[in-house]
């Protein structure tokens, strides 16, 4: 039995492990700043490169640091609301929301492999 969508979740739930989101912040994005269809899933420490883009292009304040045991993940025109990880996939849900962003922390001790592959669908629509 699936998560629901087969599409997103091809594998019985079992094998998917759940992973609690930590929202850090939110919110919308002045639309005078950034193209309506700009969309951006940036991951761990490559965040603290985005830190004087976000401060200057998006007047967004990112933290110096995240705590050593999470995951830090920046989404530009996204919200998400659930997470599940899959031996190399972490498989994120929620939904397209233009001109908006969140920053979330989720555990890190889950992870078992060294490299891992982000996605983030629709779950609505199934779509990337």
């Amino acid at each position: 039995m699936s998560f629901g969508n087969e599409t997103i979740f091809p594998f019985p739930a079992v094998q998917y492990i759940p992973l609690t989101i930590d929202t850090l912040e939110q919110g919308d994005i002045n639309p005078s700043k950034v193209n309506p269809q700009f969309s951006q899933l940036i991951i761990g420490n490559d965040i603290l490169g985005w830190r004087n883009l976000s401060r200057q292009k998006f007047q967004i304040e990112l933290p110096e640091r995240f705590p050593d045991e999470s995951i830090a993940v920046l989404v530009f025109g996204a919200t998400v609301d659930a997470v599940k990880y899959r031996g190399y996939f972490v498989t994120m849900t929620g939904r397209e929301k233009p001109g908006y962003y969140q920053l979330f922390t989720m555990p890190r001790r889950y992870f078992y492999k060294n490299n891992l592959c982000f996605e983030l669908f629709d779950a609505a629509t199934g779509k990337r």
